[in-house]
């Protein structure tokens, strides 16, 4: 209403990790009338070109330009291009939802549990989209808060237990990703203060060991890193080759005799399993296990 105060009014409040995004740079440009859909920008000029320092874009042949920035999950439902970012490690990146829920690894709360991303910025690895963030839900905490009811707690701890879990294994359909392991032990942490505020709470769901959140590796809770982005394993013998367009996704099946049925190998780009940058046409790409 207008005039009213907007804060909390005095009500007792945390905030905690909901789901990750990428902030993407949805743009528009064509050359000689063709939508160019591989543009790499680095931090220098994404910041020129939002403080008004580069206001044209010159390109071969005739083109046109339009550039802005919104929720990776907008501009992927429109079926806009976006921009590929140069990392601290000097990748240019999608962002994709594994890219961005590698990042989060890296993301902290602020004591006042808002984020802190300095970590994301800095990241040296290879594979990490430096605009990623994360949206959080606010959480009402006070014990005598008279608006809420021990069934109104148990309800939030409930949902959003499933949310930060099993729900996490839909997100990347809709543009976002899963949260990692540290975001999502953050957002039970807050979620206890329910519990603290009233002890008939149950936060037993609360474990991330009995957790199915995608990017968890099962059984070992002790890594950080997304399971899909592991690629530290050492490299079998030998390897397959083929040769895709730029960008295509491709899947096979490793046929293991110990294995009924083979498992899923895992695509990386030619001469490396780091991350880097899809291989162009007409260059080979090596597949291999390693990446679990």
């Amino acid at each position: 209403m207008t005039g009213e105060p907007d804060d909390a009014r005095g009500r007792p409040f945390a905030y905690a990790p909901l789901v990750a995004g990428g902030l993407a740079v949805p743009y528009q440009l064509r050359v000689n009338g063709v939508l160019l859909r591989d543009l790499r920008l680095s931090g220098p000029t994404l910041a020129k070109i939002f403080l008004g320092q580069i206001t044209n874009v010159v390109a071969a042949g005739s083109s046109n330009g339009a550039i802005g920035y919104d929720e990776y999950s907008y501009a992927l439902g429109a079926g806009y291009p976006v921009a590929k970012v140069g990392n601290a490690a000097g990748y240019y990146i999608a962002p994709d939802p594994l890219n961005v829920s590698l990042s989060l690894t890296r993301a902290t709360l602020n004591p006042d549990l808002t984020a802190n991303l300095d970590g994301v910025y800095a990241f040296e690895d290879p594979r990490a989209y430096p605009l990623s963030g994360y949206t959080y839900l606010i959480l009402p905490t006070g014990a005598d808060d008279a608006r809420m009811t021990t069934a109104k707690r148990q309800t939030l701890v409930n949902f959003f237990a499933h949310t930060a879990c099993t729900g996490q294994a839909g997100v990347s359909v809709m543009g976002y990703a899963p949260l990692p392991l540290n975001m999502v032990r953050a957002q039970f942490d807050q979620l206890r203060k329910l519990h603290d505020a009233d002890p008939a709470v149950d936060v037993s769901t609360l474990d991330p060991a009995h957790c199915a959140n995608p990017t968890f590796i099962p059984g070992d809770l002790t890594r950080d890193v997304p399971v899909q982005a592991q690629n530290d394993a050492t490299p079998y013998a030998g390897g397959v080759v083929i040769q895709v367009a730029l960008g295509s996704r491709v899947s096979l099946t490793q046929v293991d005799p110990a294995s009924p049925g083979g498992h899923p190998a895992q695509a990386t780009p030619a001469g490396a399993y780091d991350g880097r940058e899809p291989t162009p046409i007409g260059q080979v790409m090596p597949f291999g296990p390693w990446l679990q």
